[in-house]
């Protein structure tokens, strides 16, 4: 996966770089899908309540993502595509 440029406060310190990251809607619902197969196996209750938080963030994302790009009219250009 390539690195895209992004709005202010979506970056990523590696090593000590700042990486820009870009994520759509679908990585985000994928992260959520990936913290509730994990609460399934998780055992301490404060793991298993940090990945629901997660979860709940990652699915947020994913929905204030859909919605922006819908007002945009590029989610109409990317549903043509697939």
């Amino acid at each position: 996966m390539g690195i895209l440029t992004s709005p202010p406060g979506s970056s990523l310190t590696l090593g000590g770089m700042e990486v820009a990251i870009r994520m759509d809607a679908r990585q985000f619902r994928a992260m959520a899908d990936r913290c509730h197969e994990l609460l399934r196996v998780a055992v301490r209750d404060d793991l298993r309540e940090q990945l629901r938080q997660w979860a709940t963030d990652f699915e947020a994302e994913a929905e204030t993502l859909d919605k922006t790009v819908d007002r945009s009219g590029i989610g109409k250009a990317r549903a043509l595509q697939d």
